[in-house]
């Protein structure tokens, strides 16, 4: 049975895996034990099947991890924004697990604050109920939109905006009911069950309350911190996003009593968080505890309070569609019919995951639709043809998947190169945890899909003798599991067949 696929390496690809060096893996050289033997690799491999490198990195004592990731606010739509704070939050908690320690993943809900005031205020000039009701995302972002831009410009406005938030505040009741209708709409367009910023308002007050006992703000540290502590409740005793982020990690610390809180939030949020880390070391149930901001570039030429924005579900339909037109147009075999919208879907997701992992994470986008829809080349399409490929001969070489073979006849130059990658994997696998780097792993798919393409192109696995078939086919098979192992823990579902 052939692999259904639309990827052929050229052959120059197979000219080139040697210029695709191990220092391009990582960004420095990397020493490999090489006194190993390949039985030694593969043995441990195939022991350790997908749990490979991971159970001989973990360290002896788990910890217990909270991400805050993906983040989407009340009353706009996904977008191409959010979505890099969802892959690379996935990503870490993946990780992190794959590394023994205990995860909680919050997707916290920014459903507080003045972009809430301006969402009402334009509902209450621009809305109609019966489009909100018919499209309740689509139509919230174009109040939203017209309010931010009158919020910047109008002076009446703004002041109605103000009002409006201080009066949510203090618990006006038909203000509550409005904004509570806009949240209910937004989740359930979102489909989670999120935390938000509203459960931390008397909570935000509480942590102001504190640091004024323990003098926080009468006796500052520095200049620095005495403006950051200045700003945490608005002039009229409403809470911000500061004093409400620092009342969400006191509950946190309470709730699940973590050792490490990741925020995954872009750039732009770096002063914030600073000032987030900063204060929490003020608090007794926050001391000893790791609080770290995961960084990423943005997506230039995004605005949602401009209305530049690319919704998620267009992008992804998008990117379906283009998957399933270059399928039909395979000259290879082709998935069943009632398969085909689902592997073009997570051929597209494998797509745009690699695509956006492929460089290192603070770096910005130049163009959305570009740069999260590239499928040609080294690619997530790439990835999983080759796990595909693999998957196929396993099923139909007729040789048998021997974990006792003799690999003393692994002696080809080929078959040697790819054993020695794969020793790498555990260097690879602890740096990309140690820098929460998914580029470190996509490079290293991309170089072991190359040489198992070499390998496949020379070393031939079907008729051969057992002696020789066996230990290659071995050899090969453990090269799909530490790939279907790395593809899962950067948040793709490999492929068997396409």
């Amino acid at each position: 049975m052939k692999v259904s696929i639309f990827y052929q390496p050229s052959r120059s690809v197979y000219r080139n895996v040697r210029k695709f060096s191990i220092e391009s893996l990582s960004g420095a050289p990397l020493i490999s034990n090489a006194t190993k033997k390949p039985a030694e690799v593969l043995r441990a491999i195939l022991e350790q099947k997908e749990d490979y490198p991971f159970a001989s990195i973990r360290p002896s004592v788990s910890r217990t991890v909270v991400l805050d990731y993906s983040s989407p606010n009340i009353a706009k739509p996904f977008h191409a924004g959010h979505l890099r704070s969802t892959m690379l939050g996935n990503f870490v908690g993946n990780i992190s697990a794959a590394m023994g320690h205990r995860v909680h993943r919050i997707n916290y809900l920014g459903d507080w604050g003045t972009q809430c005031g301006v969402v009402l205020a334009a509902m209450e000039a621009f809305g109609s109920e019966s489009e909100l009701q018919k499209h309740p995302l689509r139509h919230l972002l174009d109040v939203y939109v017209k309010g931010s831009q009158l919020f910047e410009t109008d002076v009446s406005f703004k002041a109605r905006v103000e009002q409006m938030m201080n009066s949510l505040e203090n618990g006006d009741a038909k203000l509550l009911n409005t904004w509570m209708d806009i949240r209910r709409l937004s989740v359930q367009e979102y489909r989670i069950i999120p935390t938000g910023e509203s459960q931390y308002v008397a909570g935000a007050r509480d942590a102001v309350n504190r640091l004024a006992e323990l003098n926080a703000s009468k006796h500052p540290r520095n200049d620095e911190v005495s403006a950051v502590e200045k700003r945490l409740l608005k002039s009229d005793g409403g809470s911000l996003y500061l004093s409400r982020d620092l009342a969400a990690v006191i509950d946190r610390a309470n709730r699940l009593n973590f050792d490490d809180m990741l925020y995954i939030v872009d750039n732009a949020q770096h002063d914030h968080f600073r000032s987030v880390i900063e204060l929490a070391s003020n608090f007794e149930e926050l001391k000893g505890r790791n609080l770290r901001h995961i960084k990423f570039g943005r997506i230039r030429g995004l605005s949602t309070r401009k209305g530049q924005v690319v919704l998620l579900s267009d992008l992804l339909d998008e990117a379906d569609q283009t998957m399933k037109v270059r399928i039909k147009r395979s000259k290879y075999a082709r998935p069943k019919p009632e398969e085909l919208d689902s592997v073009a879907h997570t051929l597209a997701l494998s797509v745009i995951i690699v695509n956006d992992f492929r460089q290192h994470r603070h770096n910005d986008y130049e163009n959305a639709a570009i740069t999260l829809q590239q499928s040609e080349g080294d690619s997530g399409v790439f990835l999983q043809y080759v796990h595909a490929r693999l998957r196929s001969l396993e099923e139909n070489s007729g040789v048998i998947l021997n974990a006792d073979a003799d690999f003393s006849t692994v002696v080809e130059p080929e078959a040697l190169e790819l054993v020695e990658h794969l020793q790498l994997a555990s260097s690879i696998a602890k740096k990309s945890f140690e820098q929460y780097e998914p580029v470190y792993l996509v490079n290293y798919l991309f170089r072991n899909g190359h040489l198992v393409n070499k390998v496949l192109k020379t070393l031939r696995v079907k008729n051969q003798p057992a002696s020789i078939g066996e230990p290659r086919l071995a050899l090969l098979h453990c090269a799909r599991l530490v790939a279907r192992s790395f593809m899962k823990v950067l948040g793709l579902q490999p492929l068997d067949a396409m």
